[in-house]
């Protein structure tokens, strides 16, 4: 009769387990997992659509990447004007 009590209770405990953490565990991965695709997908789609309509693009953000590399070594002398 113990046995009976004891064997009932271990099975109601991994039915809690299991419905009520690992499961929703799985659901929450699973779904994470599909937004983050379809994230990736939406950003390949963007960058795709960016570099197919616009091919110089590229070629304009290296001429502004170049030039802005030229000016980092530049210093600018400040002068606080006083009033």
């Amino acid at each position: 009769m113990i046995d009976l009590i004891v064997a009932a209770i271990v099975v109601y405990i991994f039915y809690k387990f299991v419905f009520n953490f690992l499961l929703p565990i799985y659901r929450t991965t699973k779904m994470v997992k599909q937004k983050v695709g379809e994230m990736n997908n939406f950003h390949n789609q963007q960058t795709s659509d960016t570099s197919n309509t616009n091919p110089s693009y590229q070629q304009e953000t290296r001429k502004e990447t170049s030039t802005e590399q030229s000016k980092v070594g530049e210093y600018i002398d400040f002068e606080e004007i006083k009033d």
